[in-house]
């Protein structure tokens, strides 16, 4: 299957699924990150043209980790908006990769504006994909991808719908999150022990270890009946 993983920023699919992502390359997908912002305001001192090559170099450093592909579409940080320009460029990555499922964030106003944007413009064009009048440079798929939410920063307001059991995975997971060094720094927290102690309260509710937690996005005439996580 081809599997991609939108995000808004260089750490994101690392934090959100990174677990989820190395079992599907384990199992011998293709996984392609597409990262939707430079990252540039990802620092109190550096200038955003040196924090974005800083996070740009983080965030190649940890795909090779998990074993993706990564897509870089450099939109500032600040200025990525929800309009007709973003949204057709989304759907014709879509449809050059032949995308079979769908990772994105879960909607959170709240929290993160960009990943709010990010989660719309994903979840609106997946409902052109198959749309011969919708024009872009490649042509429409026959399928709508599965669409799955990954749960927001700390958890909240997000009641997952299904698990993935990423225990043997972890510690993949936290190398890759590992080589993302300038966020440990930004953000003033240890990341690592954010991811994994969300992993442990997602494990035990569903009974293991270490878990991911997801959200199937609903979209018009697919079939929910059966899973497609690893």
């Amino acid at each position: 299957m081809n599997i991609l993983v939108v995000t808004a920023h260089p750490d994101d699919a690392e934090i959100f699924c990174g677990g989820v992502i190395r079992k599907y390359v384990k199992k011998g997908h293709r996984v392609k990150l597409i990262v939707c912002t430079r990252g540039a305001t990802g620092s109190p001192t550096l200038s955003r043209d040196e924090i974005a090559k800083i996070r740009k170099k983080e965030a190649i450093s940890s795909s090779k980790v998990l074993g993706a592909e990564i897509v870089f579409l450099d939109y500032e940080d600040g200025y990525f908006f929800y309009n007709a320009e973003s949204v057709t460029r989304m759907i014709d990555i879509f449809r050059e990769f032949k995308a079979d499922i769908v990772f994105t964030h879960y909607p959170e106003p709240y929290a993160n504006k960009e990943h709010d944007v990010v989660s719309r413009i994903v979840s609106d064009a997946l409902q052109f994909v198959f749309i011969p009048n919708v024009k872009t440079d490649h042509n429409p798929i026959k399928e709508v991808p599965y669409l799955y939410y990954f749960e927001t920063i700390s958890g909240v307001r997000f009641d997952p719908e299904e698990y993935v059991d990423i225990t043997e995975d972890m510690g993949i997971k936290r190398e890759a999150i590992s080589k993302h060094q300038s966020q440990f720094v930004w953000m003033g927290i240890d990341l690592s022990d954010l991811v994994t102690t969300k992993a442990k309260f997602r494990g035990y509710q569903c009974g293991c270890k270490y878990a991911e937690a997801f959200i199937t996005g609903k979209i018009y005439s697919k079939n929910y009946l059966k899973s497609l996580l690893p």
